[in-house]
């Protein structure tokens, strides 16, 4: 087995029978079966190196960390996973790649009025749900009072 990535080449053999990688056609793949380009994003079978389209359906809300494996399975990056999804590097160190998105829940829900979207400290998105009511507030409250501009300042 040698690696050939047959996006531009195509997979031969020697006159003895070893397999050689021959440039300049394409070689074996498969076709990815949506029409959604963030739908989908390719890798390979880690024992074959097939090709495989890895799905990746729209969701609700996403998950916002990446973790590592091997050596690095504890170590966490963010990675809003709404427009990303994520990897490892060769030694097993989490990173977020660009293009595709990753991770996440749906939320059982009539309206995008019905849930707001939160994460855990482990970056696993989860849903939250806002039940209708008849009547609503009209203001959000900080922690520090704002100081209203004085009846004076207005009237300039």
């Amino acid at each position: 087995t040698i690696s050939c990535n047959q996006s531009a080449s195509r997979c031969g053999l020697t006159d003895n029978g070893y397999p050689k990688c021959i440039a300049g056609a394409r070689g074996s793949g498969v076709n990815c079966t949506t029409t959604d380009k963030d739908g989908y994003y390719c890798s390979n079978n880690q024992t074959t190196g097939s090709a495989v389209c890895v799905y990746t359906p729209k969701r609700d809300c996403y998950n916002t960390k990446c973790y590592g494996i091997m050596k690095y399975n504890a170590t966490a990056i963010d990675c809003d996973q709404a427009g990303n999804r994520c990897g490892t590097n060769s030694t097993g160190y989490p990173k977020c790649i660009a293009g595709h998105r990753g991770f996440g829940v749906n939320c059982a829900h009539q309206s995008s009025l019905d849930f707001y979207c939160q994460a855990d400290v482990s970056g696993s998105a989860y849903c939250v749900k806002t039940p209708p009511h008849s009547c609503y507030d009209q203001y959000c409250r900080g922690a520090k009072i704002l100081i209203a501009p004085s009846s004076h300042a207005m009237a300039q």
